[in-house]
């Protein structure tokens, strides 16, 4: 395969996960609009808190998607059919596991949101709705993962996208009719996305069967490979948590500036969850491709997806770079119409201009490791970047402030890329390259 066409197959499989995250702020959209109708501010409060709780716990267990698209990726070969089946039964055994776990938890992990966000009790009452019936599909959520994963590792990015699309449209037409035509307020904007979830499952066991029929019957736990997936996982798991526990810190300080800074960040880091919609559908193209010649042992393959992913990561992170140059106060003003935020925002123009420039190597880098079940190192690379921009907090601490605050963003982001792409260049590619 020629670089030219192994590029045009790299974006064709690409493109269709970005097209798919596009779907996903929209639903988010919907359901703003929707709640923000209802005749009370605290209604919108309490599907913002229930949410949040909610979402956080599902991203903590994204270890389980990633962990299988490596090892999806990795036994796609024919040969490899029953390694195939076992991956994907092992990590639908460890969901649905988790699942009832969270179940099991989920009064004390509600309450403990709820203590730290310190709202009030009419907040309160409807977030607790709100989580509760979209935790009563937790184990449906996390066999979702799985299922997503194992079908990305098989390189099936437009079934996945096909999938995801059709669950976003009925969450949106759900959400509209159960909470506006029925009257049902926040249960149904939750039971329209429980319910989404369902046809998520079902559209992806259906698509799975195209591929291995009544895999569930061939099924067998193997002991080695459920370690392997066990350790990837925990390495994943942690590796999320301290992303998760620096972002946490990152939004704490802000807080601490005042109410300014505060709603200024919030704005800002809607430029990073842009940049994600683009940078993660490049991710999971690497994943499957990597994890595929990594699993065939192909040198020449891999250093081939090497240099494509690369191109087309560095040139998309240089489009997101001139478009937020060139239309950041544009783009502020659609996100905000206070006008104290448009203008006190513009001072931060530099930190995003060059957000792309910085993070998309965290994001392919990420993309290679899954692929290449390389977790330990995601893990200690992200340990010692969140130490290197706590360290940049601490430092500064007596005249912390919004500009320093990004600067240690964009530190822990460079951070993760030159740690873990020096340890990639010293460690893994070297073995491609004889």
């Amino acid at each position: 395969m020629t670089f030219y066409h192994a590029t045009r197959y790299f974006i064709a499989l690409a493109l269709p996960m970005i097209v798919s995250n596009i779907f996903l702020p929209l639903v988010g959209l919907v359901d703003t609009a929707i709640v923000g109708h209802l005749p009370g501010s605290h209604y919108l409060a309490g599907v913002a808190l229930g949410s949040i709780i909610i979402t956080q716990l599902i991203w903590v267990c994204g270890f389980l998607r990633m962990a299988v698209t490596g090892l999806s990726a990795q036994s796609s070969a024919p040969e490899q059919k029953q390694e195939s089946i076992s991956v994907l039964g092992n990590g639908a055994l460890l969901a649905l596991l988790l699942g009832v776990l969270l179940w099991f938890l989920s009064p004390f992990l509600f309450q403990m949101g709820v203590y730290f966000s310190g709202s009030n009790t009419q907040v309160v009452a409807i977030a607790e709705d709100y989580f509760f019936i979209r935790i009563s599909v937790a184990p449906v959520s996390l066999l979702n993962l799985v299922l997503i994963g194992w079908l990305l590792g098989r390189q099936q990015h437009k079934n996945v996208m096909k999938i995801q699309i059709i669950a976003n449209l009925l969450n949106m037409l759900l959400s509209v009719f159960l909470a506006i035509g029925l009257a049902m307020e926040t249960a149904g904007v939750a039971i329209a996305t429980a319910l989404s979830e369902c046809l998520v499952l079902l559209m992806s066991l259906f698509t799975i069967a195209k591929f291995e029929a009544q895999w569930w019957r061939r099924f067998y736990i193997a002991k080695k490979s459920l370690q392997r997936l066990l350790r990837l996982n925990r390495d994943v798991f942690f590796r999320n948590l301290c992303l998760q526990i620096f972002l946490g810190i990152f939004t704490y300080l802000g807080l601490q500036q005042g109410q300014l800074t505060a709603a200024t960040n919030a704005v800002l880091m809607q430029f990073f969850v842009l940049i994600a919609l683009g940078l993660d559908g490049v991710a999971y193209a690497a994943e499957a491709l990597l994890g595929e010649a990594s699993g065939k042992n192909s040198k020449s393959k891999f250093r081939l997806w090497i240099k494509v992913s690369l191109l087309v990561s560095s040139v998309l992170a240089i489009c997101y770079t001139l478009v937020f140059a060139l239309g950041f106060r544009f783009i502020t003003h659609l996100l905000t119409d206070i006008t104290e935020v448009q203008e006190y925002i513009q001072q931060f123009k530099i930190y995003i201009v060059f957000l792309p420039l910085v993070a998309h190597w965290c994001f392919l880098l990420d993309g290679w490791y899954v692929g290449l079940t390389q977790a330990r190192a995601m893990l200690l690379t992200m340990l010692l970047s969140a130490g290197v921009a706590v360290s940049w907090y601490a430092l500064h601490f007596l005249s912390l402030n919004a500009d320093i605050l990004w600067q240690g963003f964009l530190l822990f982001l460079l951070a993760r890329g030159i740690l873990l792409g020096g340890h990639f260049y010293y460690r893994l590619y070297h073995r491609y390259h004889a």
